[in-house]
């Protein structure tokens, strides 16, 4: 077994000896790295796979998971990967969540020393990834919502945290509307999905998924798990009501709302009216290009816990 340590996530910042915890708790079962850059993680999961290291467990956010994703298929190869098990050292967790994984990380590790105390080859789940620019992750974002973390990251906190911010980004619409007009805007869209243009029209914030749940356990991808490929959610209400409409659309009928297109697909091609950064599990991209293509990635498994 290995462990991987992002001392980068916001919950190990906040729990800077947490490492220290999980490596006693580990002892000589497994070999745990904290990695402070890209290229201190490829080189722990070279040691990985040298040493016949079969699961990987992730302390960091769903951001950490991303990284550690695309490096493996690198270092592993797409066909060779171990098995994964995320230990909520995020904020947000949300993969931790669809794969119904509640414990913090010392629980979870201990659950996963369990697991190996009482078989060599445990059960495990596999999911899609989506492929965005050579990128392995779950859940991609652009539009309002992408700016929304923008500026939710500049005093970061939980997901208690971000839903007092995201009202107040609804109802700055009524005391600062030129702020509200900076994070709430559509912008021009066409789509293709497997090839096929499905979307002309104004977006506002389009959401894509291999994962039925986004945080608070909101069930927005009830397709994703059941295609073949990802389920794109895309909304396109009137710009000054999109945090509101959008709010309420997708707490109270997320799979009925009139603002809401979906489609599914393996492959997804996208063409913008303006530059689009984007979030990929969380971390922020800049491509400085309103063109984007994403693709299926490799299948990952997950130990069952």
């Amino acid at each position: 077994m290995g462990i991987i340590s992002s001392p980068q996530s916001q919950q190990n910042k906040k729990r800077p000896t947490l490492w220290l915890d999980l490596e006693k708790l580990v002892s000589n079962k497994g070999t745990l790295f904290v990695t402070n850059t890209l290229d201190e993680l490829e080189e722990a999961l070279m040691v990985f796979k040298q040493c016949g290291v079969t699961v990987i467990a992730i302390n960091g956010g769903d951001g950490t998971i991303s990284h550690v994703m695309t490096k493996a298929v690198k270092v592993y190869g797409a066909d060779e990967l171990p098995g994964f098990v995320p230990l909520r050292g995020g904020n947000f967790n949300i993969l931790a969540d669809n794969l119904g994984i509640k414990t913090g990380p010392r629980r979870t590790l201990r659950r996963l020393l369990d697991v190996f105390n009482r078989t060599t080859s445990p059960k495990q789940e596999k999911l899609r990834t989506i492929n965005v620019g050579g990128q392995i992750g779950f859940l991609y974002v652009n539009g309002s919502a992408f700016r929304f973390l923008v500026e939710f990251y500049k005093n970061r906190g939980n997901a208690i945290d971000s839903a007092i911010h995201l009202a107040k980004i609804a109802l700055s619409k009524y005391y600062k509307p030129e702020f509200y007009d900076s994070v709430a805007h559509d912008t021009s869209a066409e789509i293709w999905v497997d090839d096929k243009l499905v979307f002309v029209h104004k977006s506002a914030a389009m959401f894509i998924s291999t994962m039925p749940r986004m945080p608070w356990g909101l069930n927005i991808f009830p397709r994703a798990k059941k295609s073949e490929g990802f389920e794109c959610v895309v909304y396109h209400n009137p710009p000054r009501e999109t945090v509101t409409k959008g709010i309420v659309d997708t707490l109270f009928r997320p799979h009925e709302s009139p603002y809401r297109s979906t489609f599914c697909g393996k492959s997804i091609r996208m063409k913008l009216g303006e530059e689009a950064g984007y979030t990929l599990d969380g971390e922020l991209y800049f491509p400085g290009t309103g063109e984007m293509e994403i693709a299926v990635g490799p299948s990952v498994s997950f130990v069952s816990l």
